[in-house]
C-alpha cells in the first residue's frame, strides 16, 4: 500500500507538470500559427523560409532578399519570423484632372473612377510589400491617383475632343494599358476604369 501511495505521490506532480507544459505548448503553437483569409495574403519574413526550388511561394529578388507569400491557407511561424497580412480587396479611386489641352488646343477637365487592387501574382504582391507595407491607405491611394492622373492627362493631350467622345473604349484601353505598366512596378492592378 505504501508503495502505491509513494508511486502516486511521485506520479501526480509529474502529470501536473506535463499538463502545464502541454497547455503552454498549445498556446505557443496557437500564437505562432497564422491563417490567411480569402481576401488576404500573408507576407512571411525572417530566416529559414524554405527551399525556393521546391516551394513556389518564396520570392527572392536580385539582391538576395526573400519573403514567403501565403494565400488561402495557414503557416506556422518559425523562430524570428514575422507575418504581415496584405488586404487583396479592390478599392475605388476618384480621379479628376486639372485643365488639360487636347491635341486640338481645346481645354477640358476629365473625371474618372478606377477600381484598383493589389496584384494577384507572387511578383506583384512582393512589389507591393516592398514599397507599401506600413503605409496608411490614404498614402497608398494618393500615390496611385498621382500615377493614374498623370497618365490620364498625357493621353488626353494626345487626342482631340472628337476622338475622346467618339471612341471612349479606345481612350479607356489606352489609359489602362499605359497606367498598368507603371502600376505593375508598384504591385497593383486596375480592375476597371
Amino acid at each position: 500500500m505504501s508503495t502505491i501511495l509513494g508511486f502516486l505521490v511521485l506520479l501526480i506532480p509529474i502529470l501536473i507538470v506535463a499538463a502545464i507544459v502541454g497547455v503552454g505548448y498549445y498556446f505557443w503553437m496557437k500564437l505562432r500559427y497564422r491563417t490567411a483569409r480569402s481576401n488576404q495574403a500573408l507576407i512571411i519574413t525572417g530566416p529559414k523560409l524554405g527551399d525556393p526550388e521546391k516551394e513556389s511561394n518564396i520570392f527572392t529578388d536580385d539582391e538576395g532578399r526573400s519573403m514567403k507569400i501565403i494565400r488561402g491557407g495557414g503557416y506556422r511561424l518559425k523562430r524570428f519570423q514575422t507575418a504581415t497580412p496584405v488586404n487583396l480587396t479592390s478599392f475605388q479611386l476618384k480621379l479628376s484632372t486639372p485643365r488639360v489641352y487636347t491635341n486640338g488646343g481645346v481645354p477640358i477637365v476629365a473625371d474618372a473612377v478606377a477600381m484598383v487592387k493589389v496584384a494577384d501574382t507572387l511578383n506583384g504582391i512582393a512589389n507591393y510589400a516592398e514599397q507599401f507595407l506600413g503605409k496608411d491607405q490614404d498614402e497608398i491611394e494618393s500615390e496611385i491617383i498621382e500615377v493614374l492622373g498623370s497618365n490620364l492627362r498625357a493621353i488626353l493631350s494626345k487626342m482631340t475632343v472628337e476622338d475622346i467622345n467618339s471612341n471612349r473604349e479606345k481612350f479607356n484601353h489606352d489609359v489602362q494599358e499605359i497606367a498598368q505598366k507603371q502600376l505593375d512596378l508598384m504591385g497593383f492592378k486596375i480592375t476597371s476604369l
